[in-house]
C-alpha cells in the first residue's frame, strides 16, 4: 500500500533509497495533525507517549526524547535525555541537548545531578565553538537567538541586537530548522522595544511565512506576537479579529498551551472599557501559572491586573500587585517586562518610589525607562561604508538591482554583496525595511 501511494505522489516522501521508511508530505501532515487536535485533543499526549516508547525501543533517542516532550510526560523525558547524554557528548550535538533540557520544567532538572551538569556542559561547549576558529556546532546560531532575547528582557536592546547578529553571520546552515523565525521573531520583539512597531509587524509577517513546527509545542504562536503589536498601535479591531479566529474567550477552559494567547486576550480586553472582563480572567490565570513556576509569566499577569487596577483608580490594589511583580522580578533582573507597558507602568513606578515599595528596584526600572536617548537613534554597531550608503540611499528610490548597478557602474553582483552586508548592519531582511531603518538613523540625509 505504501509503494502504491508512493508511486501515485499522494503525500508520502522516502527518507531512504529502499523505500522502506517514509514520512508525510508535511502540508499533509500539517492537515492531520490539525484534525486530531480539533476532533481528538485528548488522545494527543498518549499517541505522543506511544511514538516515544516506539521511537525507543527502535534506538532512535532524539525521537523518543522529542515526543516524551510534546507528551508532556517529562519524568520520562528526563529519563532518555540522561541515557542520551554520553552519546551526543560523542558527536557534539550539545546544542540539541540544550534544547531538550530547556523544554524541562525547572523542578526536573533541579532534582537530578546529571542533568544539572549538562546545561553547564551544553553552555560551556556553545561558549568555545563561538570562541574558536574550528567547526560551529549546529544549533549555535540558534543560541545567539536565544542569549539575545535574554538580553532583551534585561533592557539590554544593544547586545541583544549585537547577538543577533552573530547568529544572522553563523547562517542558517548553523542553525536548527526554525532558527530564519526565530530570528525574526527576536527581532521583532527588540524593534518593538524601540518603537518601531511597523518594523516589528513586517518581521512578524515574515516569521509566520518562516514559521517550521517540531515536537514541541508552539505556546508563543506569531499570531498571539502580532496581536500584541495590534494592540499597542490602538488597533483593536483586528486584536479583536484574531481573537475571534482563534476561538478565544475569558470563559475558556484555561491550560499552558495557550497561556501566552491568553494573556494577550487580556490584553485586548485591558485596551477597552470597562476592564473587569480582563481583571477576571488575569485573575484565572495567575493561579496556574504559579503552580506551573513559570515566573516570567507571573509576573505579566501581575503588572497587568496592577495596571488594570490603576485604570480603575484602585491605587492601593495596584501598587500591592506591582509590589509582588518587583520582588519576583528583581533577583532574574527583568526590565522590558515592565518598560514594555510605556506612560502608565512609569506613573505607577514613580509612586511606587515615593513610597518605597520594592526598594530601589522600582527607580532602577524608572531609569532603563527614561534614557536619555531614544534607542532608535542609537548608533550603528558596524558603521556603513561609504559605498554602503550610496547603495542605500538608491534602494530608497524606485530602481532595481540592475539601475543600481548602472548608476553606480559596478556590477550587478556587486550590489548584490553591498545589499548583504547593508542588511546585515542594519539588523534588517528585506529592501523596505532597510529604507525605513535607515530614515529612523537618519543615514539617507548623510548620503
Amino acid at each position: 500500500m505504501l509503494e502504491a501511494l508512493d508511486r501515485g505522489n499522494l503525500f508520502l516522501v522516502p527518507l531512504d533509497d529502499r523505500r522502506r521508511w517514509y514520512r508525510y508530505h508535511h502540508l499533509f501532515a500539517d492537515v492531520l495533525q490539525a484534525r486530531l487536535l480539533d476532533e481528538r485533543p485528548g488522545q494527543v499526549p498518549d499517541l505522543h507517549r506511544r511514538a516515544s516508547a516506539w521511537y525507543q525501543r527502535n534506538g532512535q533517542p532524539p525521537m523518543a526524547i522529542g515526543h516524551a516532550l510534546a507528551a508532556r510526560d517529562f519524568g520520562q523525558a528526563a529519563d532518555l535525555i540522561e541515557r542520551a547524554i554520553p552519546a551526543m557528548r560523542i558527536t557534539r550535538q550539545e546544542a540539541m541537548v540544550h534544547g531538550w533540557l530547556k523544554a524541562l520544567p525547572d523542578e526536573v532538572v533541579r532534582v537530578r545531578p546529571m542533568l544539572s551538569f549538562a546545561v553547564a556542559g551544553a553552555l560551556l561547549a556553545l561558549q568555545r565553538a563561538a570562541e574558536q576558529d574550528g567547526p560551529v556546532l549546529r544549533g549555535t546560531a540558534d543560541m545567539y537567538v536565544g542569549m539575545s532575547e535574554v538580553h532583551r528582557e534585561r533592557g539590554d536592546l544593544q547586545a541583544a541586537t549585537q547577538q543577533l547578529l552573530r547568529s544572522q553571520e553563523l547562517g542558517e546552515y548553523n542553525g536548527l530548522p526554525q532558527n530564519p523565525y526565530r530570528w525574526r521573531v527576536a527581532m521583532a520583539r527588540i524593534r518593538q522595544a524601540e518603537g518601531d512597531l511597523d518594523g516589528a509587524l513586517d518581521l512578524l509577517n515574515e516569521a509566520e511565512r518562516l514559521y517550521v513546527g517540531d515536537f514541541f509545542p508552539n505556546v508563543r504562536p506569531v499570531p498571539a506576537l502580532k496581536a500584541r503589536v495590534w494592540i499597542a498601535q490602538g488597533r483593536l479591531g483586528e486584536a479583536r479579529g484574531w481573537a475571534r479566529e482563534q476561538g478565544l474567550s475569558a470563559d475558556d477552559d484555561l491550560s499552558y498551551l495557550r497561556e501566552f494567547e491568553h494573556i494577550t486576550l487580556a490584553r485586548a480586553l485591558l485596551a477597552r472599557s470597562p476592564v473587569r472582563e480582563a481583571i477576571r480572567l488575569l485573575e484565572r490565570l495567575l493561579p496556574a501559572a504559579e503552580q506551573g513556576e513559570r515566573t516570567r509569566h507571573v509576573i505579566e499577569i501581575t503588572v497587568l491586573r496592577a495596571l488594570a487596577h490603576q485604570t480603575l483608580r484602585d491605587i492601593p490594589a495596584a501598587l500591592a500587585g506591582l509590589e509582588r511583580a518587583l520582588t519576583l522580578a528583581e533577583p532574574e533582573g527583568y526590565v522590558r517586562v515592565f518598560a514594555d507597558e510605556g506612560p502608565p507602568m512609569a506613573s505607577l513606578l514613580r509612586v511606587a518610589e515615593k513610597q518605597r515599595i520594592g526598594g530601589n528596584y522600582a527607580g532602577r526600572l524608572l531609569a532603563a525607562m527614561d534614557e536619555r536617548h531614544d534607542p532608535v537613534k542609537q548608533v550603528l554597531i558596524e558603521p556603513l561604508s561609504e559605498r554602503e550608503l550610496d547603495v542605500l540611499r538608491l534602494l530608497g528610490t524606485e530602481l532595481g538591482g540592475p539601475a543600481i548597478a548602472r548608476e553606480l557602474m559596478v556590477s550587478l553582483n556587486t550590489v548584490r554583496t553591498h545589499t548583504k552586508h547593508i542588511y546585515a548592519k542594519l539588523a534588517v531582511t528585506n529592501r523596505r525595511a532597510a529604507v525605513r531603518r535607515a530614515r529612523e538613523l537618519d543615514l539617507l540625509s548623510r548620503s
